[in-house]
């Protein structure tokens, strides 16, 4: 025979599994979980078996509940007759039971006793849920109109304080299922009409956007991603679904650092003034003779046809003659010789010099005129002089077969001519330049290549 605690331990375990699956009524799990209560002695037979028997009762009882709940009657297990009782539910028996052995007047057997501790436990019967409903797919969101407010900052706003940036604000509205090319088709006439760029490029500005409520940090719109992004949580604003979109010129770098280098270079050694004391004395009257003529000879008609700041310019002649630094250099160093030769209205005789007209010279140079005088007092010829002529029928076995005689030229202007002569070719362009610059979609820039 087992041990009294052995037999206590194995009646904890057997009641605590019956009250597991009777643990919606709340009665039955405080009757159950009495015996962990009871004491027990090893040299105490007695205690021993009146617990045993409880156990075994409580057994018998908890089956009798489990045919009541499948529809059967209770049955009395002591001797087999119906109880008077039947009528209410087996928890009205359990607590009739268990007060029939607290009073100790129930006894078993101790071989029964034996059987009924190794006995498994009554399988609990599984608690059927209600079927829920079947969870409906959602349904696809419906397209909707979204409005968009491009604010658009030229580089001048750029300069000036963040505080007194004023935008050029444009609207224009497209549909939540537009694709980012579509997208890009709305932004270039907008570019274009506030920067003028001569190829519009969209790596050279910083666009952004912002939804309202959603996304409130600035973040890229440069891919088709960034724009997935932004109608991903436009559309989630049930009611006029907005978004802002920024536009700013990216500043260029190299100019940048031009402005950065160009205080350090004035800060470098400058070019030291002479003084005049350090120039020679024929130096310093070439100089001034140079400077003179500077004065005196500046073109009368600024951003002329000549092209030159300086220009010699006769009162009879109407064509202007450009003076260089070399032209003052020679004529300051022939005005040095006396003002018999060149003066400030007449500039001398070289090679520099030889496109001003011949007769002006000849009228001003006393050698030029001497020399035209001789040759008009040379002497006329006296020889005697025969001429014969002959007819071109005799010579033509002399000469040589003529050519053939091919048709005439077209004419540049002429009326076969494709293009009329006044037209000239456009600019070369890109296919990529030529679409930005006609403002064609993707679609047609592509299949032009």
């Amino acid at each position: 025979m087992p041990s009294a605690r052995f037999a206590a331990q194995a009646i904890h375990e057997n009641i605590s599994t019956i009250a597991a699956e009777e643990d919606s009524d709340d009665d039955d799990v405080t009757l159950l979980n009495m015996p962990t209560t009871i004491s027990l002695d090893d040299n105490d037979n007695e205690d021993e078996d009146e617990v045993l028997e409880l156990t075994s009762q409580r057994k018998r009882r908890h089956s009798a509940d489990h045919d009541y709940e499948e529809g059967g009657e209770g049955e009395n297990n002591e001797d087999g007759q119906e109880d008077d009782e039947d009528e209410g539910p087996p928890s009205t028996k359990r607590r009739q039971i268990d007060g029939d052995n607290e009073e100790g007047t129930a006894d078993a057997d101790e071989d029964g006793e034996d059987d009924d501790i190794g006995a498994d436990p009554a399988p609990a019967k599984k608690r059927v849920d209600p079927a829920r409903p079947p969870v409906l797919p959602a349904s696809p969101l419906a397209t909707c109109d979204i409005e968009f407010t491009a604010l658009i900052f030229t580089a001048e706003a750029m300069k000036k304080p963040k505080s007194s940036h004023k935008p050029i604000p444009k609207v224009f509205t497209l549909e939540s299922d537009a694709p980012w090319t579509t997208m890009k088709t709305r932004l270039r006439p907008l570019i274009r009409a506030v920067f003028k760029p001569a190829t519009l490029k969209f790596e050279e500005y910083n666009i952004t956007f912002v939804v309202p409520r959603k996304v409130t940090t600035a973040m890229p719109l440069v891919s088709s991603d960034n724009f997935k992004h932004l109608l991903k949580h436009a559309v989630k604003i049930k009611n006029d679904p907005t978004a802002k979109i920024t536009i700013e010129p990216i500043p260029d770098t190299s100019t940048k650092e031009n402005e950065e280098a160009s205080p350090k270079a004035k800060k470098g050694k400058g070019t030291k003034i002479c003084n005049m004391q350090d120039i020679l004395l024929a130096n310093g009257a070439l100089n001034a003779k140079i400077s003179t003529l500077r004065e005196r000879w500046l073109c009368p008609t600024p951003n002329g046809h000549c092209g030159s700041a300086h220009c010699f310019v006769h009162p009879n002649e109407i064509d202007h003659f450009p003076l260089s630094h070399a032209h003052f250099d020679s004529w300051a160093a022939a005005m040095l010789k006396g003002d018999s030769f060149v003066t400030i209205d007449k500039p001398p005789n070289n090679e520099l010099f030889d496109k001003v007209n011949l007769q002006t010279l000849a009228a001003r140079s006393p050698l030029l005129q001497r020399r035209l005088e001789l040759a008009q007092k040379q002497p006329t010829n006296t020889v005697l002089q025969i001429n014969i002529n002959i007819p071109p029928e005799l010579l033509a076995f002399l000469c040589p077969a003529p050519a053939l005689i091919t048709p005439p030229a077209i004419a540049a202007n002429g009326p076969k001519m494709l293009i009329p002569h006044g037209a000239l070719p456009g600019p070369k362009l890109l296919i990529e330049e030529f679409c930005e610059h006609h403002a064609l979609d993707d679609e047609i820039c592509a299949r032009f290549r």
